[in-house]
């Protein structure tokens, strides 16, 4: 998936799918959250990178962090 990223860098979608897989499986929630401010610098108003954001800052234990997103 990260080469998908990197043809494509301009992609929100990939970036939030990225972000997701992180977080969720890979439990690096450090980089997802960094994939997730890429997709949402590309597009704020991407709501699934607005939900994995808030997985992503929820598992980090941030949930000030995760209601904001």
């Amino acid at each position: 998936m990260r080469d998908a990223v990197r043809a494509n860098p301009l992609g929100p979608r990939l970036h939030s799918q990225l972000g997701y897989v992180l977080t969720t499986y890979a439990g690096d929630h450090d980089a997802a959250i960094a994939c997730l401010n890429e997709a949402l610098r590309l597009d704020p108003r991407f709501e699934s990178a607005h939900a994995g954001m808030g997985m992503a800052l929820t598992a980090k234990r941030d949930l000030d962090g995760a209601i904001r997103s």
